[in-house]
């Protein structure tokens, strides 16, 4: 194995041993919600308040967040688990129609009985190696009925106690 190979490997094993938060990231595309599972989504700044994830640049969410400008965001807690499955599955379609709200005067969709929710306008979209970095403007904070925050750890979601 070359060196690339071996720093990609142990990165990829370290990472997957990093317990980190669960949400969704929804988009419209062909109309209907579609929603992709991200376990690492960052508040990037408070004021002005702008969020930051990454795709890999040629999957469908990518393209419909760079045709939208838009996108929500649903922060995951136990009831929502198995949505995220869904939202994870590679090379599946994610249509989340009977999940999300219908979208508020023009916004794009966010899921129901979440902790909290988001909504974003694509302030910017940079390329990033095979992947885009997408910063978005939060416009709307939605919160939710609570429950336990999930994580993602060692190919596990993870309800959290809160104390």
């Amino acid at each position: 194995m070359d060196h690339a190979a071996d720093i990609t490997a142990s990165l990829r094993e370290v990472m997957r041993e990093h317990p980190a938060g669960v949400v969704i990231v929804t988009v419209v595309v062909d109309g209907r919600p579609w929603g992709t599972t991200l376990s690492s989504f960052t508040l990037a700044s408070l004021d002005p308040p702008l969020v930051l994830f990454c795709l890999v640049s040629t999957t469908t969410p990518a393209r419909a967040i760079l045709q939208e400008g838009a996108f929500g965001v649903s922060f995951v807690t136990a009831q929502n688990v198995d949505v995220a499955r869904v939202a994870s599955a590679a090379g599946r379609p994610k249509f989340l129609d009977d999940l999300a709200e219908a979208p508020y005067h023009g916004a794009p969709p966010v899921l129901r009985a979440c902790r909290g929710s988001l909504t974003c306008r694509l302030e910017n979209a940079v390329a990033v190696g095979d992947h885009t970095a997408f910063i978005g403007s939060v416009s709307r904070v939605i919160t939710g009925p609570g429950g336990p925050p999930v994580a993602y750890c060692d190919g596990e979601y993870r309800l959290l106690k809160l104390t």
